[in-house]
């Protein structure tokens, strides 16, 4: 019998820390993650004797090796998820530990994060542009140009839904840091 299970669980990236804390508990319930698919949409879990596991979510659009062995010595475990994606996991006793041990290094993730996100914008504008300058040639029918509107005004609206989310959540760690100190 396969003790392996499937789990597909969707997140944000704003909200990483919403699937690293899940996934401490599923350790702590004994599943034990084996590997990640589906751009980090399907998790991979074998059953076990419950854990104490600290998970962190990473993103590095280009992983550096250096970078990569520093946090492999020190005991930490990679799946990669795609796209620049990738959890890390350490099993852990008494103190749990952390991939990032400053605000700074995660106000620099988001900025990557967020500089992805605006490059994705670009066709967005440029489409947008394309499809205004030939609005008459294209819409063939008033209910091709509200399809057409909606499609577009649904994407602008969750481009800068993600946006606003990453600003507010590196505003918010700003604070945490500012409290801090």
């Amino acid at each position: 019998m396969d003790s392996t299970i499937k789990i597909y669980k969707w997140w944000w990236a704003w909200n990483y820390d919403q699937i690293e804390n899940w996934l401490e508990q599923m350790a702590l319930q004994g599943y034990v993650l084996m590997d990640v698919k589906g751009i980090g949409t399907h998790f991979y879990f074998e059953k076990t004797k419950p854990l104490k596991c600290r998970f962190c979510i990473d993103f590095q659009p280009r992983i550096n090796k250096d970078y990569l062995q520093i946090i492999i010595d020190d005991g930490w475990e990679i799946y990669p998820m795609g796209f620049g994606w990738y959890v890390w996991s350490k099993v852990y006793e008494d103190q749990r530990p952390h991939l990032y041990s400053d605000y700074d290094s995660i106000i620099r993730r988001n900025n990557k994060l967020l500089i992805l996100i605006l490059l994705c914008c670009v066709p967005l504008v440029l489409g947008t542009i394309n499809i205004l300058s030939n609005f008459s040639k294209v819409t063939e029918s008033l209910t091709t140009s509200l399809t057409i509107g909606f499609v577009y005004a649904a994407i602008w609206i969750f481009e800068i839904f993600i946006i606003s989310a990453l600003l507010y959540s590196n505003k918010m760690i700003k604070k945490k840091k500012e409290f801090r100190h």
